[in-house]
């Protein structure tokens, strides 16, 4: 008899925490559409869109008194999330940069390709466009800004991106204006 009264205790102490966290699939207070107390979640959901670009033109600068050289970038790729309104709530670019020059006129090097990686810092409406500014990583050789003006044509947006190298002055500074098409994933 004690051993029946210990066992059925110690069943009924095993179910105490049963039940305090729903499972994934069940009911939010009693609604099976995930909706609270007949309210949907917090504000829209986030859609992700994605631009790739194989390379840019080249972009000379240098000149005069320095060699001539070119600058290209590679393997474009911008990454956004954006509402149903069009604003973009984070964001990320990368970029392989590219530099070139013709060796025959000039026997100073290049700086090796690299990888530059930018974060959507600010997405600030300008029209019927939105103004994007862009963080680089600390790491970024060369460096360099990042602005864009992103806008949508019907189901897709287009991001035109200004590179502008930040760690030279004129003539070695240069500009790599693009275009990239977005769609969602």
């Amino acid at each position: 008899m004690i051993l029946r009264i210990l066992a059925i205790g110690l069943l009924a102490s095993g179910c105490g925490s049963v039940g305090t966290k729903p499972g994934n699939d069940a009911a939010v207070d009693g609604q099976a559409d995930g909706k609270q107390d007949g309210r949907l979640p917090d504000g829209p959901m986030a859609a992700a869109y994605r631009g790739t670009l194989a390379q840019t033109q080249p972009a000379t600068f240098g000149g005069g008194t320095f060699c001539v050289y070119t600058e290209t970038l590679k393997q474009l790729q911008i990454d956004l999330d954006l509402l149903p309104s069009g604003q973009a709530v984070s964001g990320r670019m990368q970029a392989l940069n590219v530099e070139g020059t013709d060796p025959t006129k000039c026997t100073l090097g290049v700086i090796p390709a690299s990888i530059a990686n930018y974060t959507l810092e600010s997405a600030v409406p300008d029209g019927a466009a939105l103004k994007l500014t862009f963080r680089g990583a600390a790491g970024n050789v060369p460096t360099a800004s990042l602005v864009g003006k992103l806008t949508r044509t019907g189901a897709t947006y287009s991001a035109m991106l200004t590179f502008h190298r930040t760690d030279q002055t004129p003539p070695l500074d240069w500009t790599v204006v693009t275009t990239l098409s977005l769609s969602p994933l």
